[in-house]
C-alpha cells in the first residue's frame, strides 16, 4: 500500500497499540506459565471423568484473586492469557480468544462469508439501506475491530444509521473515518470484494492487514504476535491497569455508527422498544448457551420496530463428509460443548428460532462451503480458516477434553489429512423473519425442538 518497512514496523510497535490491548510482558508470561502447569496437573486423571465442563473450569480459574491478577491483562479483569492467547475474562466467556491472531482470521473468515453470501447482508435489505433505515448489530465474540463488517456496511450505507453491540472494544484510540468523497462506483457496496474496505484510511488499511502479513513486509518484527510488542515490567502504568467498568460505554465510530460496550448475555440492550428497522446478529454459536439464546433472541424482538426484520447468521459446526478418524473426533468435541451448554449445531435450528419467537415470513439461505484444493481458492481459503480455528480453540478444548494441546493440534492434522480425500464441507445459515405488525409477538418455545431436549 506504499508503506515503507519502517513505517509497518512503527505501527507494529509497543508504544503504537492501545494501553488496554497490549500482552502482558514477558515476566508476567513466564508467571502464567508455571500457573498454567499448576491448572493442567489438578485436571483429573485418565481414571477419572474426562470431560471439563467449560464455565466450571473458567470457574475454577477465578477462584484466586491474587492468580486473577496475574492472568488479568489490560484493564483489570478485561482478559487474562492461556497457553500465550488472550481472552475475555467473563464468566459466559467464548470458547475463542480475541487476540490479534484470532482477530486476524475473524477478518478472513468475514471475508469470505461477504464471497459466498453475495455481500455483509441479505441482498432483499439492499434497497432499504440504500434509502435509509437503522440498524443494530448484536455481537458477543472478540469485540469490534479494524475490518469488522459492521464498519463496512456504514461506510457502505451513508444514509442508514448503525449501532453495534459488543463486550469489547478493540478498535485504536484515534480511530476515525476517512473524509468523505467520491468512490467510483464498483466499489460501493464493496462490489470490488478485497478483504479491506476501500473507503478505510491507509492508515486503517495497515491495521487491518493480517498480522503475518505485516511481520513478512520487515525480517525485524517477531512472528509470534503474543510477544512481539511485550511491555517492560515498569511499563505497566495504571492506566493499563484499570478497571474494565471506567472505559467508556459508548463510543461515536463513524458519522453513522455508535458502538456500546454490552455484555447482552447479562445485560438488557441499551435501546427502547421498538427502535430498529433491521437486527442482526450473526457468529454467536461459540458464545452462547441454550438458556443465553433465549433470552438475547427477545431482547432482539423487544429492540425490532413492527415490521421490521430480524436476520440471523451462524455456522454448523458439524462438518459434511469426513473421514473415520475426524468425524470421531468432531464427534467428541461437540459432545463436549453440548453438555458445557453450548449448541454447535445451532444453525440448523435458527429458522425454528426465529418461528418460536413469533416472527413470521421466515426464510433460510444455505450456502456450502468447500474445504481444501478441491473447492478452489475458496477451499483453500477455509481450510486455512479452520486450521486457525484450530489453533484458536486449543487452550481451552483441550482442557475441556483433558488432553495436551500437542494431542489436540495432532488429532486436528489427522482430522485435517483425511480431509484431502474426503471432499469435506461447511453448512452455514442466514435466516430472516418479520415482526408482526399487530400486537406483539407470541413465543411458544416448542417450536425450536432443540430447547425440548
Amino acid at each position: 500500500m506504499g508503506n515503507s518497512q519502517s513505517d509497518i514496523k512503527s505501527r507494529l510497535s509497543t508504544r503504537g497499540l492501545p494501553k488496554h490491548l497490549r500482552p502482558l510482558p514477558a515476566k508476567k508470561l513466564e508467571k502464567l506459565k508455571k500457573l498454567d502447569q499448576r491448572y493442567s496437573r489438578q485436571q483429573p486423571s485418565s481414571t477419572e471423568s474426562k470431560q471439563v465442563k467449560f464455565r466450571d473450569f473458567m470457574g475454577e480459574m477465578k477462584e484466586d484473586e491474587d492468580e486473577l491478577e496475574l492472568i488479568g491483562s489490560g484493564p483489570r479483569g478485561a482478559f487474562r492469557w492461556l497457553k500465550g492467547r488472550r481472552f475475555l475474562n467473563h464468566t459466559s466467556q467464548s470458547i475463542l480468544p480475541n487476540d490479534q491472531i484470532e482477530l486476524d482470521r475473524a477478518r478472513v473468515q468475514a471475508f469470505i462469508l461477504r464471497w459466498v453470501f453475495g455481500g455483509n447482508t441479505i441482498a432483499s435489505i439492499h434497497p432499504l439501506l440504500e434509502k435509509g433505515i437503522s440498524v443494530l448489530n448484536v455481537g458477543h465474540g472478540p469485540g469490534i475491530w479494524v475490518g469488522h463488517h459492521i464498519i463496512d456496511l456504514a461506510l457502505d450505507y451513508r444514509a442508514s444509521y448503525f449501532a453495534t453491540v459488543d463486550v469489547c472494544d478493540l478498535l485504536p484510540d484515534d480511530f476515525e473515518q476517512e473524509p468523505d468523497r467520491d468512490l467510483p462506483e464498483d466499489t460501493i457496496n464493496h462490489r470490488r470484494f478485497t478483504p479491506i474496505h476501500p473507503n478505510l484510511s491507509v492508515k486503517l488499511q495497515t491495521l487491518a492487514t493480517p498480522a503475518l502479513e505485516r511481520a513478512s513486509l520487515s525480517e525485524s518484527v517477531q512472528s509470534d504476535s503474543n510477544i512481539e510488542c511485550g511491555l517492560d515490567e515498569d511499563e505497566m502504568t495504571e492506566d493499563s491497569k484499570s478497571d474494565c467498568g471506567t472505559l467508556p460505554k459508548k463510543r461515536h465510530v463513524l458519522k453513522n455508527l455508535d458502538f456500546y460496550r454490552v455484555n447482552v448475555i447479562d445485560e438488557k440492550l441499551p435501546f427502547e422498544d421498538g427502535q430498529f428497522d433491521f437486527v442482526k446478529q450473526r457468529l454467536v454459536t461459540a458464545s452462547y448457551t441454550k438458556e443465553d439464546w433465549k433470552r438475547v433472541m427477545l431482547e432482539l424482538v423487544r429492540v425490532t420496530k413492527p415490521g421490521g426484520l430480524i436476520g440471523l447468521l451462524e455456522i454448523d459446526y458439524k462438518t459434511c463428509n469426513l473421514g473415520p478418524k475426524g468425524t470421531q473426533f468432531e464427534k467428541e468435541m461437540l459432545e463436549i460443548t453440548q453438555q458445557a451448554g453450548f449448541e454447535p449445531r445451532m444453525a440448523t435450528h435458527l429458522s425454528d428460532l426465529l418461528k418460536a419467537v413469533g416472527l413470521e415470513d421466515v426464510s433460510t439461505k444455505l450456502v456450502s462451503i468447500p474445504m481444501g484444493e478441491w473447492g478452489l481458492d475458496l477451499g483453500v481459503l477455509w481450510k486455512n480458516n479452520l486450521e486457525s480455528f484450530a489453533e484458536s480453540t486449543s487452550p481451552l478444548m483441550s482442557k475441556m477434553m483433558n488432553i495436551t494441546v500437542a494431542e489436540y493440534m495432532e488429532r486436528w492434522r489427522v482430522y485435517m489429512e483425511e480431509a484431502k480425500e474426503t471432499k469435506p464441507f461447511t453448512n452455514v445459515y442466514a435466516v430472516r423473519g418479520t415482526k408482526p405488525l399487530n400486537g406483539p409477538p407470541t413465543v411458544d418455545w416448542s417450536l425450536c425442538p432443540i430447547f425440548n431436549k
